[in-house]
């Protein structure tokens, strides 16, 4: 059914509607017209007529009644036959209008119900239509999240290894300060025994440098950033 009203117009039948009514009218109004004056005449007529049955079944050539009629009486006949034949070739034009309403009328109510079948198919799709393009927005929201969340979840993974990047770099400069004092050789020298002094002049001259080297070592990790 949705095929069959895809291809008409309705904008085409509701303004030939119109134009087929008044169409109708004019008929109709031509035919009532016509049987009318019909009516009338045929009455006429018949009243005027009294000798109906007389020139109904009279024969042209009956030589008894030819002989007593007059011109009178002839052409009173010839006008009555005439009217007569004017009155069938008039009841033969109502038939004709009469046949021509009613295929008229036919083709009216045919576009009618068309047009009453397309506005409901019309009015059926409608919503379908609206449904559909809402579907196919959320079809393509639903498609464009996942890349989204892709292209979100690369960024943040990015973020995360230039943090982990710049964070082993401060751990690579700590190494830096740090390595160059554990792999230094010792400080602590034994001074060479000074002769000129005692023995516990010696040994308290020793003791002094090896406090000094003992504070620079625990000075240098500090001083690094790094707490032994």
């Amino acid at each position: 059914m949705f095929r069959r009203y895809r291809r008409i117009d309705i904008g085409v039948l509701k303004v030939k509607q119109p134009a087929s009514s008044e169409e109708l009218n004019v008929l109709q109004a031509n035919c009532d017209s016509e049987v009318k004056d019909h009516v009338i005449k045929k009455k006429d007529w018949q009243e005027n007529n009294v000798q109906i049955e007389a020139i109904a079944f009279r024969g042209g050539n009956d030589d008894s009644s030819s002989e007593s009629d007059d011109d009178n009486d002839l052409e009173e006949r010839t006008r009555l036959l005439q009217e007569n034949l004017n009155l069938l070739i008039q009841r033969k034009n109502i038939k004709k209008l009469s046949s021509k309403i009613k295929e008229k009328q036919a083709d009216l109510e045919k576009s009618v119900q068309s047009l009453s079948e397309a506005e409901s198919v019309v009015s059926a799709l409608e919503p379908n239509a609206r449904g559909l393009a809402l579907a196919l927005e959320k079809v393509t929201i639903a498609l464009q999240i996942p890349e989204l969340a892709k292209a979100q979840d690369t960024t943040k993974k990015i973020e995360q290894l230039n943090s982990e990047v710049e964070d082993q770099k401060a751990i690579n400069r700590q190494q830096q300060k740090i390595t160059p004092l554990l792999l230094s050789p010792p400080l602590l020298q034994i001074p060479k025994e000074d002769t000129n002094k005692t023995v516990a002049e010696n040994m308290q001259a020793a003791y002094g440098e090896g406090r000094k080297v003992q504070y620079r070592e625990m000075a240098g990790p500090y001083e690094a950033g790094c707490a032994i």
